[in-house]
């Protein structure tokens, strides 16, 4: 586990954006190494990305590993966000800005294997929905909801998807911040009529070949 640690360190030390500078000064040293430490949240596996918006209990889930410069002990809370990407256009477009929904505190996560919090954050479509401000004129199969997830740590600061670069977002970290829930729905309970035609023309056959 601390060799695994070890390595987490070194890669996560390489995300640090670098910036260089040259100074004058009568020690020669003229070039001064600056860099800022963020954090990430590492994707371990989406659990559930299709909301049924037949039911507002139809739960998005996503387990991530939590990893900041203290080894976790800077985690806070995870704060969920959601947008409806509205990609039907026979409803008009109802499409929508990210809107806070709920916040996950790091007491929900357990240590993972490699030492840092692990937890699965989870959004209900209900929830989602009442958030964003919309209702089901609004949106239907085939639109997604994007969940975006922001890591806030106990000094304030606070790292989303606007903050991330490509080497967290991909690779070996896989931390996107966002992911998109397919949106499906159930029928409605209540009586259908089912129309059909024998397109084949040797009429109806049950499977012994009678009527």
């Amino acid at each position: 586990m601390k060799t695994m640690r070890n390595i987490f360190k070194f890669l996560f030390a390489s995300l640090f954006v670098v910036t260089f500078s040259c100074v004058d000064s009568e020690n020669t040293i003229d070039t001064v190494l600056d860099y800022e430490t963020g954090a990430v949240l590492r994707t371990i596996s989406v659990n559930n990305a299709v909301l049924n918006s037949s039911d507002p209990m139809s739960t998005f889930s996503v387990t991530v590993e939590e990893q900041d410069e203290a080894d976790g002990a800077l985690f806070l809370q995870v704060n969920v966000y959601a947008q409806l990407k509205d990609l039907t256009a026979d409803n008009g477009n109802s499409s929508t800005d990210f809107m806070y929904v709920r916040s996950m505190p790091a007491s929900e996560c357990d240590t993972g294997p490699v030492g840092l919090p692990r937890g699965t954050v989870e959004l209900a479509f209900g929830d989602a929905a009442a958030a964003m401000g919309v209702g089901p004129n609004d949106y239907a199969p085939g639109d997604v909801v994007v969940v975006g997830l922001e890591v806030e740590l106990t000094d304030g600061r606070t790292y989303d998807w606007t903050s991330a670069a490509g080497i967290i977002t991909g690779g070996f970290f896989s931390s996107p911040f966002k992911y998109n829930a397919l949106l499906t729905c159930s029928p409605m309970p209540g009586d259908y009529t089912v129309y059909m035609t024998d397109s084949y023309g040797d009429g109806w056959q049950t499977t012994s070949g009678g009527d």
